[in-house]
């Protein structure tokens, strides 16, 4: 399949649940509220978000132009070509790399506000983003975004149960599937790698890729 229609695909599995909500993915607010919002206010939220972490670290700074812009904020990703997409992707795939280390605060939530609206990062980025999350596994914040990502065809299929239940996944459930799923030790040893670059996510996303194919 090719990733053009990889990405139709998503689309379409994705949008009945939002059209029979009646209301529009959202990480700080309620799905009919977010309804009620409109694209330049949450650019607004999401710009934000972004000036206060390139306040914490630098290194945002380089994901500006091609995530945070007005020219992003214009730009919807589903009429552009592959060639643009795939670009995309890559900016997106750096930024949350870094952004891990800062998922569990308000900034990083109002960056990813504006990402889920404008980019959709929940249907084609759905791996990167959870990956960027996982280390905040026992969080609320983690349990909502896995509950608005379309999981289907991707890594973490086996989440949906905490796309069901609403139940954070305790950190044994995690080992457990590294014991188990060759797949997922491989992406886990593949992130701890990314995430102890220069390039990689600071504190505690590195650490817990590091440790948690080592059960306790």
């Amino acid at each position: 399949m090719t990733s053009l229609a990889t990405q139709l695909q998503a689309v379409a599995s994705a949008a009945p649940r939002e059209e029979r909500l009646k209301g529009k993915a959202s990480l700080l607010y309620e799905l009919r509220e977010a309804a009620d919002i409109d694209l330049a206010t949450i650019y607004a939220v999401g710009v934000q978000g972004f000036t206060e972490l390139c306040r914490l670290d630098g290194r945002f700074e380089t994901y500006q132009r091609g995530l945070f812009s007005r020219q992003a904020s214009e730009t919807n990703r589903e009429l552009q070509d592959r060639e643009f997409n795939a670009k995309l992707d890559l900016q997106l795939d750096g930024f949350f790399k870094l952004l891990s280390g800062y998922f569990a605060s308000v900034s990083a939530a109002k960056c990813l506000e504006f990402l889920i609206r404008r980019m959709k990062i929940h249907v084609f980025n759905v791996e990167q983003v959870v990956t960027c999350a996982l280390p905040y596994h026992a969080t609320p914040e983690f349990v909502k975004l896995v509950q608005l990502a379309n999981l289907t065809n991707t890594s973490f299929y086996w989440l949906q149960g905490v796309k069901d239940t609403g139940a954070a996944p305790p950190r044994n459930a995690l080992v457990a599937r590294c014991r188990h799923d060759a797949a997922f030790l491989s992406f886990v040893c593949e992130a701890a790698a990314a995430a102890a670059s220069n390039k990689g996510s600071p504190g505690a996303a590195s650490a817990f890729y590091a440790v948690l194919p080592a059960p306790r």
